[in-house]
């Protein structure tokens, strides 16, 4: 995978995190069937391939949503499983797309670049974006 791409994991994990929030948000009230089938899906996935792990930190986003280190821990988790099974991963972006067109928003991604510090933004009209560097980048030689 990429490391500056946004992956399904990414997305879907943080639809998760929405959805377990249970915020009275009326977006979220409108989108909660999708989201549901959603988080249903996902745990079905991990179930059928006996993954264990993928299946706790499931729980623990369900549990505490507003952990970035549990909610990163779930987009890697679905990231296993949607690139080698691409009818999987089709069916996570349909779910993230109806979920967007029935007014969820997915707020607050974030993602981490390594290496050269490149990093790549598209489809983001209408977003606040902060990139940060632990350290300047060095000059280019």
């Amino acid at each position: 995978m990429d490391p500056v791409s946004l992956s399904v994991g990414a997305l879907v994990a943080r639809l998760v995190a929405k959805a377990s929030e249970r915020a009275v948000d009326a977006t979220v009230e409108s989108g909660e069937g999708v989201l549901r089938a959603l988080v249903d899906r996902v745990r079905h996935r991990f179930s059928d391939a006996d993954d264990e792990g993928g299946s706790r930190v499931l729980e623990l986003v369900q549990d505490a949503p507003d952990s970035a280190k549990t909610v990163t821990a779930l987009a890697a988790a679905i990231d296993r499983h949607a690139p080698p099974d691409s009818a999987f991963a089709t069916e996570l972006w349909q779910l993230v797309e109806r979920a967007r067109s029935e007014g969820v928003r997915i707020e607050s991604i974030s993602q981490g670049a390594r290496g050269d510090q490149t990093t790549q933004i598209a489809g983001v009209a209408g977003s606040h974006i902060s990139i940060t560097h632990d350290q300047p980048p060095k000059p280019a030689v």
